[in-house]
């Protein structure tokens, strides 16, 4: 239920804060709060990736994708995510996320998020996704130009190249002879 509160109050409040630009960060706080705790007394490792997606919501609202293509009927999907867990978050602690769009190709978007403690690193991302319409997914220029930008991606950098080469190597089924 708190879930789901967060996602509402943040869907909201992206409404209402400035437009930001593809090549902008969207920055988000949040609280931990009881249901946010592990059996270790600090946040749980999945509620990263929660506070995360918040992040991309935040984002992806603010600079336009999310919005329009919702208005006509595609909605984002979550292909893959890495994750690098640097030191813990405790119970009723203030945190910040930030998001950013690192960048697409002919498929997917690639997004980093940062999980911050009074500036210091907690956890850092990176998430494939993509939006997908009733004929399956769409390339990433048509959303880019939906929301109404007309730029390129940015060149993504070498380790999250490196990074989707080794998934695409390692979950390819391959076929025998």
């Amino acid at each position: 239920m708190i879930a789901f509160v967060r996602f509402v109050a943040c869907l909201v409040h992206a409404l209402f804060r400035s437009k930001l630009r593809l090549s902008d960060e969207s920055r988000v706080s949040f609280l931990t709060l009881p249901n946010d705790i592990d059996a270790n007394l600090h946040m749980n490792n999945g509620r990263y990736l929660t506070f995360m997606d918040l992040g991309r919501l935040d984002l992806t609202m603010r600079c336009g994708l999310l919005r329009q293509s919702l208005r006509v009927g595609q909605f984002p999907v979550v292909g893959s995510t890495m994750v690098r867990f640097v030191r813990s978050v405790a119970h009723l602690e203030r945190f910040e996320v930030t998001s950013r769009i690192l960048g697409w190709d002919e498929k997917w978007f690639y997004f980093e998020h940062r999980g911050e403690v009074a500036g210091r690193l907690c956890a850092i991302a990176w998430v494939k996704g993509l939006f997908r319409g009733k004929g399956g997914a769409i390339a990433p220029t048509e959303i880019v130009a939906l929301a109404g930008w007309s730029e390129s991606s940015p060149e993504l950098p070498d380790a999250l190249r490196k990074w989707v080469e080794s998934e695409r190597e390692a979950f390819t089924p391959k076929i025998s002879p």
